[in-house]
């Protein structure tokens, strides 16, 4: 198959291109971490020890209790719908920065 002369730094700058796409999520994912981190250590730093045990007897009552399995179900179907989302968003982004 012939290229054309232009064909070349044409791939050579959409493949660039994509190396910024991937350098800004990343960036992106690294300042929501650290925004998520910081109002989880506020969060913390303003809980009281009463409102820290209560929420680790709900947690263990939880592990314990008769519901277990239904709860499992619950998050693993969450989990596998998240999974999917993000499958189709990144599907999508991935055919909007090829068709440019």
């Amino acid at each position: 198959m012939e290229r054309t002369a232009g064909a070349l730094p044409e791939r050579i700058r959409r493949f660039k291109e994509q190396g910024n796409h991937v350098r800004e999520a990343v960036a992106g994912y690294a300042r929501a971490a650290a925004l998520v981190e910081r109002e989880r250590m506020d969060r913390l730093a303003r809980m009281t020890p009463e409102e820290a045990r209560a929420i680790y007897d709900a947690l263990c009552r939880s592990r314990a209790g008769g519901g277990q399995g239904h709860n499992l179900e619950r998050l693993e179907r969450w989990r596998w719908e998240t999974l999917l989302a993000v499958r189709e968003a990144m599907a999508l982004l991935s055919r909007r920065i090829s068709s440019e």
